[in-house]
């Protein structure tokens, strides 16, 4: 009999949170979701909701995986299975550390993270990627195997889910071979011992919530000013100065953004390559507020680059940034740990440009 196995990613966590969980491993990162996170297991659950019964539900003992179907498990009462084999990959020294740190005292892995190369192996202390696929793989075929009929689902991480998928698709020596997004379904189907490929990174319950019982509560983004709403606001143009006041003022007045940015000092160069030229605006993030405008920063910690359609794509969340800097559909030069340090506030940006009326 075919059924299907769902591994899924938690939501955006709370990297400011120093909490730890002792495992058999050794002291393992565990914040709790973020304000976004938890957002997005809700609208993570209303899609589960509508999904036909899975037969068992397993998770990972971290926090952000707890917290994720925590919602899911209440609102049925299904009973939740935690598993340490499914807790994420072990880092060793690496555990607590920010990004930007591991790029400091690694000069080397900002040239592996752009040519796609594993960099796993370079934490001390870490868990070697064979180990953990290995751990991986037994932990979800042992779920599998306690519930042989009916769909299973397994809330984890992005390396575990990596280490299962890639183990059925043929990925040799490469720890991440996709980033999967937060609260992102990967589906494999299982029929006997087969076990083929079915959907990878579906997050329709948040591009779409509309498709999954209507647009009831809080959305992802709320916004700064909603008594603006149905006023039929002035258009400011794409990448003109008027809709980088805008767009500031927004993000500024935004509770989400604030407690995203809470701590962060950067400054990002954009270019956008276009039929007449290139545009350039600059990002600066300090003291829990966003500033910006058209032009050049000096010195700035990165810059991105990309042409005009992929910025209005990234821009109307059709494309999402994981997706374009795999696919080289954006370039980046400079602080690459920064920048990874910075997805929780840059993720609100799209959802902030929606709350204005902007013209392509």
């Amino acid at each position: 009999m075919m059924r299907r196995l769902y591994l899924i990613r938690h939501g955006s966590a709370d990297r400011r949170v120093n909490d730890v969980l002792q495992t058999s491993l050794g002291p393992q990162a565990d914040p709790p979701l973020d304000e976004t996170g938890r957002e997005q297991a809700r609208l993570l659950t209303r899609r589960l909701l509508l999904m036909p019964a899975p037969a068992a539900v397993f998770c990972s003992p971290l926090r952000r995986a707890r917290e994720t179907v925590a919602p899911f498990a209440e609102a049925t009462g299904t009973d939740v299975t935690y598993v340490e084999d499914l807790a994420e990959w072990y880092g060793g020294a690496w555990e607590m550390k920010e990004f930007e740190d591991i790029f400091r005292d690694h000069p080397e892995v900002a040239g592996l993270v752009r040519s796609q190369d594993p960099i796993w192996h370079l934490a001390p202390g870490g868990e070697d990627q064979i180990s953990f696929q290995r751990r991986v793989v037994d932990a979800v075929e042992d779920a599998l195997a306690r519930r042989p009929g009916g769909d299973v689902w397994i809330v984890c991480h992005g390396g575990v889910i990596n280490g299962y998928v890639g183990s059925v698709v043929g990925i040799r020596d490469q720890e991440m071979f996709m980033l999967p997004d937060n609260t992102s379904l990967n589906t494999i189907v299982v029929d006997g011992d087969d076990r083929h490929l079915w959907f990878l990174n579906d997050t329709a319950h948040l591009s779409d919530p509309h498709l999954f019982g209507g647009a009831e509560g809080p959305p992802l983004y709320s916004p700064a000013h909603p008594e603006h709403e149905g006023a039929n606001p002035v258009a400011v143009k794409f990448l003109s100065e008027e809709w980088a006041e805008a767009l500031k003022n927004e993000l500024n007045a935004s509770p989400a953004f604030k407690d995203a940015a809470a701590g962060k000092t950067a400054a990002i160069q954009q270019v956008i390559a276009g039929s007449d030229g290139e545009t350039r605006y600059w990002i600066t993030i300090a003291d829990d507020a966003i500033d910006m405008g058209v032009g050049d920063t000096p010195n700035p910690d990165a810059t991105i680059s990309e042409n005009y359609d992929t910025a209005v794509a990234l821009a109307k969340s059709e494309l999402s940034p994981v997706t374009a800097f795999m696919t080289g559909k954006i370039k980046v030069a400079g602080n690459m740990g920064m920048l990874l340090g910075l997805q929780a506030v840059l993720s609100l940006l799209p959802a902030a440009m929606a709350a204005i009326d902007v013209e392509y």
